[in-house]
């Protein structure tokens, strides 16, 4: 005795495969990525080595969902990545002084901001 599969399975099944197969291509990009650039605003030039902080300094508590602390490169910059979109407070300090800023995040974009020492 053969057993036969039906033609209306076999359809739903090619069906399932075709929307599984075609969710995954559509999700998008969602991290939030700061570039912070500091420059010496006296002489225009990056300034290496300073101390880079991104947080919620209005979350309670302070800080509690996204932080991130870095220092310049040679050319002035810091590359933050976030999971999510955020107001961030930014603190910046070197041998040259400190100061701040705030940034927005937005999702799946890259956000630039320069902070003047």
């Amino acid at each position: 005795m053969k057993k036969f599969i039906s033609t209306p399975f076999i359809l739903l099944a090619m069906a399932m495969f075709l929307i599984a197969s075609t969710n995954v291509s559509c999700l998008k990009e969602t991290d939030c990525t700061a570039i912070i650039t500091v420059i010496n605003q006296s002489s225009g030039q990056p300034v290496v080595g300073a101390v880079v902080k991104l947080d919620c300094g209005t979350c309670v508590p302070p800080g509690n969902l996204q932080s991130d602390i870095q220092n310049t490169d040679a050319s002035g910059k810091t590359n933050h990545v976030f999971k999510y979109p955020a107001v961030l407070d930014i603190t910046v300090t070197s041998g040259q002084g400190t100061a701040t800023g705030v940034i927005k995040l937005e999702e799946g974009e890259s956000t630039d901001k320069t902070i003047y020492l």
